[in-house]
């Protein structure tokens, strides 16, 4: 995925925010994971050939990916 192809997706995920919402979710709680969800949901309307994968784990580091594109169950990148 090419950088503007991301930063697209970011700017077009704040349109799934109602007004004030993410103010809101902001000063009430960590909104990280709130932000990485709708990321992912636009990725995966967006990229229908792949898997879009949210908290990915990889056995080899014992580590988790917050959010990865996946194609044919290899990474194809990590965001």
């Amino acid at each position: 995925m090419k950088i503007e192809e991301l930063v697209k997706v970011i700017q077009e995920s704040r349109e799934l925010f109602g007004e004030n919402e993410l103010a809101y979710l902001s000063l009430t709680s960590k909104n990280e994971s709130v932000i990485r969800d709708r990321i992912a949901y636009k990725l995966h309307l967006e990229l229908k050939n792949s898997i879009v994968a949210r908290e990915h784990s990889i056995k080899a580091i014992n580590s988790r990916i917050d959010l990865a594109v996946l194609e044919n169950n290899d990474i194809k990148d990590i965001i």
